[in-house]
């Protein structure tokens, strides 16, 4: 299972964790059946480190958790700066059997104080659910999704992108407005209840229907059938409050209300996403519902480009009211740090009402006594507690505004790709607060580049299809057929550099090879594919991958103009050799550019 290689051998409690662990693998247990993998693959790297070796040898009781979070930064000092999602379940595994075997030894005193998580000093490259502007929406003024966006060119199809981007998060904002102003008149019409003008002689007889369960039976229904429904209603909300006020929740569940069905259609036909009745129209404008709170963290979410679980973080003492606006922070889940902090506009008047709404609701719920010294804005009023599972609510939320079916990740990913967009990575990683590159990448290229691709490939994949004379011969042969080709450097070549088709382009008595790509490429352009350009296709696509960010941010109309053309010239050439006769020599070739770039 491990050999004398893979750890410092010996009667520690570290060896005998790992012991336990190819124990109970052996016996096919399979919750620790990934662990083996993990441990063998991250020991070899770090045995040679001091702290290593000194911390499997030093007793658990002299250990501290500032060593072992020591260890731990330390080891992932060996690992480049990014990391794949496996190397991370890697490392992750490897903490696990360090904190539970100490934990096991029973003698390890600051178990407490690694129970935070910890936080990471790589990043790591996973696969995300891309875009919500890459989902067809037919409620959209542009439908089609941005991978499958007519265009003229690249910069049309960027321009395009952007306006489809656009009017997909102005959907979002008129969701959410929507949902703001229906709370608005949900609580206009309940204020026009409680101040309907009744008799109090009324008032009083339709109060019977509200009263403890012995008070309280269907005998007393009989005469107040002959009611209006709305003055029934209003009775009972002005019997239990003539003047807005307080309603605990020791008062609802002593006080149990007779409802005709009538009166229950009224209430679940004016008040959207209701789901207790008589109390809930009540407390509504103080506590409101799931659906105003998912709009209140929608709008944010828009604003600021958190995760969700970082709005869902936000607290009363985050929020400072200014005169210019409202600065609102929230918190990381993952790593306890703090979000970039958020300046609300006075004039976002939806902003301004959710943060509002939220922090008067916190106030209701410490006034009827359902929170105590908690300043978090999401708590649930039936519970007490966080809010936990907003799947169902977001789901109802999109069918009634007729949004495509999104996760909250796609939401964030749309805000970073938007901003990628209109100024640059660098300024989508401020928003996001990453200060890795690397990481603000899954948003602009994991998303936003694929989904650019996938929308060029389309239109200009037959064009090129047609450009491409399909040869397998070497260099030489290639020369036999076109003496005077000059090599590009990105997989295509020219036939005549000296006479481009537009004498500007010349740079001295050759041209600049910066125009070969634009509209439906050059004229003297000519693709015959060798091994030769095999190696440019691979060598292009390996570069633009890791610098298309930086020439962007660097130069955006020398970007549009030169390098967005051939960076999608070279992409698409690419998926031309790896799905024909081409397949396994490409591959080949990519092999060997992995390795001489490793």
């Amino acid at each position: 299972m491990f050999t004398k290689d893979d750890m410092v051998w010996g009667t520690g409690w570290f060896f005998e964790a790992v012991k336990a662990i190819a124990d109970s693998s052996s016996r096919a247990a399979p919750i620790n059946a990934h662990i083996v993998p993990h441990l063998k693959a991250v020991l070899p790297r770090i045995k040679h480190l001091k702290e290593w070796r000194v911390l499997q040898k030093t007793s658990p009781e002299k250990i501290t958790a500032k060593a072992v979070l020591e260890l731990f930064r330390v080891v992932e000092n060996q690992y480049p700066l990014t990391v794949s999602t496996a190397i991370n379940s890697q490392l992750i595994s490897f903490r696990a059997v360090v904190r539970d075997a100490l934990r096991a030894t029973g003698q390890f005193s600051e178990s407490t104080k690694l129970d935070k998580k910890h936080k990471k000093s790589l990043s790591v490259v996973q696969k995300g659910r891309g875009t919500i502007s890459d989902m067809l929406d037919s409620h959209s003024p542009i439908p089609e999704p941005i991978s499958a966006l007519n265009h003229s060119s690249p910069k049309d199809l960027i321009t395009r992108s952007i306006l489809k981007r656009e009017a997909t998060i102005e959907r979002l904002k008129t969701s959410c407005s929507t949902c703001f102003e229906r709370f608005k008149n949900e609580c206009a019409w309940i204020e026009a209840l409680r101040t309907m003008d009744i008799s109090p002689e009324t008032i009083s007889k339709l109060s019977l229907l509200i009263g403890t369960p012995q008070r309280t039976n269907d005998k007393r229904r009989h005469f107040a059938y002959d009611y209006p429904t709305e003055i029934k209603l209003s009775a009972l909300i002005q019997s239990v409050s003539n003047e807005p006020r307080l309603i605990t929740r020791e008062e609802q569940s002593n006080y149990r209300p007779i409802l005709f069905d009538d009166v229950q259609r009224l209430i679940f036909e004016k008040i959207h996403g209701i789901r207790q009745g008589f109390w809930q129209v009540i407390t509504h404008k103080h506590i409101g519902n799931t659906d105003i709170l998912y709009a209140c963290i929608l709008t944010i979410q828009i604003r600021t480009a958190w995760n969700i679980s970082s709005v869902l973080e936000l607290r009363k003492s985050n929020i400072l009211q200014l005169e210019g606006g409202i600065l609102i922070q929230g918190a990381k889940g993952k790593t306890e740090d703090k979000t970039p902090p958020y300046l609300v506009s006075r004039q976002d008047k939806d902003a301004v009402f959710a943060i509002n709404f939220l922090l008067t609701r916190h106030d209701y719920l410490n006034r009827s006594g359902v929170i105590v010294n908690d300043d978090r804005l999401f708590i649930n009023y039936y519970t007490g507690k966080m809010y936990f599972s907003w799947g169902l609510v977001i789901k109802n939320f999109q069918k009634y505004n007729n949004l495509p079916l999104y996760t909250s990740e796609q939401v964030r990913n749309e805000i970073l790709a938007y901003e990628s967009a209109k100024a640059g990575p660098i300024a989508a990683a401020r928003m996001a607060g990453h200060a890795n590159m690397a990481v603000i990448s899954t948003y602009s290229e994991d998303h936003s580049q694929k989904e650019l691709n996938s929308a060029l490939n389309l239109q200009f994949q037959k064009s090129l299809a047609a450009d491409i004379e399909k040869q397998t011969a070497y260099s030489e042969h290639r020369e036999r057929l076109w003496p005077t080709l000059r090599n590009i450097g990105d997989g295509a070549s020219c036939s005549n550099p000296e006479i481009p088709p537009d004498m500007d382009w010349l740079d001295g008595n050759v041209c600049k090879a910066e125009n070969c790509h634009a509209n439906h490429g050059c004229p003297n352009r000519k693709i015959i594919i060798t091994i030769t350009t095999m190696r440019e296709v691979a060598l292009t696509v390996a570069y633009y991958k890791i610098s298309w960010g930086r020439l962007m941010s660097e130069n955006p109309a020398r970007f549009e103009k030169v390098h967005l053309p051939r960076m999608v010239f070279s992409r698409i050439l690419e998926q031309v050799c790896t799905t024909g006769p081409y397949a396994a020599r490409y591959a080949q070739v990519k092999t060997t550019i992995d390795k001489e770039l490793s």
